[in-house]
């Protein structure tokens, strides 16, 4: 047995056995990486088609379908894309699948099927070659029915793969293949008839009937009286799908039909491209590469709702700017107060996808840290956007947010600080134990949330 090596959840929660024919290696860059090379193979499926939603965005891989990135994707002229989207848990190094032990595996597996061939033949020229010793004409099969059962049975072995081909296949085209088509669109999830087959872990996509947390999701959705009310339209599926629990439509993000729903929760002077991230803003500068990131990372996890960190109330997910009713952001440490998991890669790091409500930013809801008991001031964010750092640790308010995970100590004065809000979210060395982690990002029942005014 060895660990999964997964930079993502490890869909099984126990280490590979090496003993089946389940797994795949992976190869980290970093010499010291003293993680394993073995994964799930279930595991790599996911990890890999989680790299795919942001590999076919960029560079010459835009040109590329499906097919061909997955292709492409593990050799030179892919990888060269790929690897800032691969990064390692080490923090030091890149993954990339081991295509030379696949090679070698294969050809193993070929020898042993081989050999045992050879053992059956001769095993039957030898039966024969007693037979006609012994003066008796050895039993020779009809030669119509023969190749009857053989065609039969070639003919079955082929539908047979061809529906495991076409019910297993994961086809998440590119969210910028076509800009004026919504990116959920071009999500093609599972066949139901994929399902009632016998599973066969070879085939991609086998991954996402189990990879869906739906339970967190249909608990937000049972119980969130706000969709009854809010101003949204759920289009043709809309949630329905995950309602009833069904996956053979794509994930399905709402169309606003006004922005009334997010007036009852600003101030009216608030609605502007300052304030609020808006779609005609969008259009300007890299805001459509914004809103498709986002997108293709919601997609991968299968949710349209994401909970507020703070105080976990279900916010909807729209296809246009602003994506939600708070803000968004995220974090490099995974944070276990949020039951689901919306993992993406940012410039070759691992991070994490949160939200924040309108409420709790705009001080509905009193947000204070449990340390120094100051109140947490979250009004001057933009709404409907995305940060690429923890916004929650962006601004410590005392001393004990900027102390080290591991002794406690500072790892530097409150006072001084750091020059960028976005450095709170990187890797620290405390100076005293040496440890490196992410000191200053925080649980988010760090902070409390009182009565709601």
């Amino acid at each position: 047995e060895a660990p999964c090596a997964t930079p993502l959840i490890c869909s099984f929660g126990r280490p590979v056995d090496l003993e089946k024919d389940d797994y795949q290696k992976v190869i980290c860059n970093n010499e010291h990486c003293p993680y394993s090379t073995w994964m799930h193979l279930q595991c790599f499926y996911e990890w890999e088609s989680s790299i795919l939603v942001q590999f076919n965005c960029i560079g010459r891989a835009r040109s590329w379908n499906e097919k061909q990135c997955r292709q492409n994707m593990w050799t030179k002229k892919g990888y060269d894309l790929a690897f800032r989207f691969c990064s390692c848990r080490c923090g030091q190094g890149h993954l990339k699948k081991d295509t030379d032990w696949y090679q070698v595996k294969r050809m193993q597996d070929d020898k042993k099927k081989k050999s045992v061939l050879e053992k059956s033949t001769g095993r039957s020229m030898t039966e024969s070659a007693e037979e006609a010793k012994k003066g008796r004409p050895a039993n020779k099969p009809q030669k119509g029915l023969s190749n009857d059962l053989q065609r039969r049975h070639s003919m079955d072995r082929q539908n047979s793969q061809e529906k495991g081909v076409m019910g297993g296949s994961y086809a998440v085209r590119s969210p910028c293949v076509s800009p004026g088509q919504s990116p959920p669109t071009g999500y093609s999830i599972l066949a139901p008839t994929h399902f009632s087959g016998p599973r066969s872990s070879r085939y991609l996509g086998e991954f996402l009937k189990n990879a869906i947390h739906l339970e967190p999701h249909k608990k937000s959705m049972a119980g969130g009286g706000m969709f009854r009310n809010a101003h949204f339209d759920y289009g043709a599926a809309g949630l329905q799908a995950h309602r009833s629990g069904h996956f053979d439509t794509p994930v399905q993000f709402l169309r606003r039909l006004d922005l009334s729903e997010l007036l009852t929760h600003i101030p009216r002077h608030k609605l502007n491209t300052f304030h609020v991230r808006m779609e005609d803003d969008a259009q300007v500068g890299q805001g459509e590469d914004l809103r498709k990131f986002i997108l293709a990372a919601l997609s991968a996890s299968h949710r349209n709702v994401v909970n507020c960190a703070l105080c976990h109330r279900a916010l909807p997910v729209f296809e246009q700017f602003p994506l939600v009713d708070g803000t968004l952001f995220l974090s490099p440490s995974r944070h276990d107060e949020i039951e689901y998991d919306v993992p993406c890669h940012l410039q070759g790091r691992l991070m994490h996808l949160y939200a924040v409500c309108v409420d709790c930013l705009e001080g509905v809801h009193k947000i204070i840290c449990i340390k120094c008991k100051s109140r947490w001031d979250g009004s001057w964010h933009q709404l409907g956007t995305m940060y690429t750092y923890d916004i929650l640790a962006a601004s410590p308010c005392c001393q004990a947010r900027l102390n080290c995970k591991h002794c406690g100590k500072p790892v530097i004065d409150v006072r001084i600080g750091m020059q960028y809000f976005s450095e709170y979210s990187n890797v620290q060395q405390c100076p005293h134990c040496g440890n490196l982690d992410y000191h200053f990002v925080k649980p988010f029942s760090s902070f409390k949330v009182l009565e709601a005014y």
